[in-house]
């Protein structure tokens, strides 16, 4: 009896612990693209083998340093605007910021979309998400929608890894009853986690949405 007891209780202690998240729905998207354009070229296999469709807000000299990648990006996926070189919002002198920042990468993004047949967008999210009330209602007057996000395991750093990136999502997804958005960077640990995060959401019958589906729901 005494190694029956054993065995059960180390079945159970293998048994992968059961996450039962409320969400029926979520958003990804992708920041900084194409500037990591190995991790970039993986994040959209990944997103590929799922059937996912992500938003990935793209940084400007990286979409002319590479391409072709930008031009798998806007095929497979949507590609959205990060300004033109990734610089803090607050930080620029506000008579070239726009300039140099917003618009010239806009050009560039509708420019690319347009080749492949895409629709252009106005969707815009700030570097670091920083900025002020006065760049928010800039860009609000032009009609430019500024995307935020609810869910961010910092996979940006190197050194956060793939497991504590799932253990943010398995803690953080549990609490969330409306669509999520959630932010995805482009280091080695957010590739993996990216897929086993998507696995789990498979598994569990959770339907990745694009971020235009939700913006018809509700603003972002």
């Amino acid at each position: 009896m005494k190694y029956i007891l054993l065995i059960l209780v180390g079945l159970l202690l293998s048994c992968e612990k059961t996450i039962i998240y409320p969400v029926k729905e979520v958003v990804i998207t992708i920041d900084d693209a194409p500037s990591s354009p190995q991790n970039t070229s993986k994040i959209l296999d990944v997103l590929k083998k799922y059937n996912v469709q992500a938003t990935m807000f793209c940084i400007g000299q990286y979409l002319e340093q590479y391409p072709d990648l930008a031009q798998r990006i806007a095929r497979e996926q949507t590609m959205a605007n990060h300004s033109y070189s990734h610089f803090n919002f607050k930080s620029k002198d506000k008579s070239i910021l726009f300039e140099q920042e917003l618009y010239k990468n806009q050009i560039l993004v509708d420019s690319i979309n347009t080749s492949v047949g895409k629709p252009t967008n106005r969707l815009f999210r700030f570097p670091y998400g920083a900025c002020t009330d006065n760049e928010i209602n800039y860009l609000l007057d032009y009609e430019f929608t500024i995307c935020w996000w609810d869910l961010d395991a910092s996979d940006w750093d190197n050194n956060v890894s793939v497991e504590s990136i799932m253990n943010y999502y398995d803690t953080h997804l549990y609490n969330k009853t409306e669509i999520p958005v959630i932010l995805f960077h482009l280091s080695n640990n957010s590739v993996i986690a990216l897929d086993k995060l998507l696995y789990k959401f498979e598994k569990k019958g959770i339907k990745v949405i694009s971020l235009q589906k939700k913006l018809t729901k509700k603003i972002v």
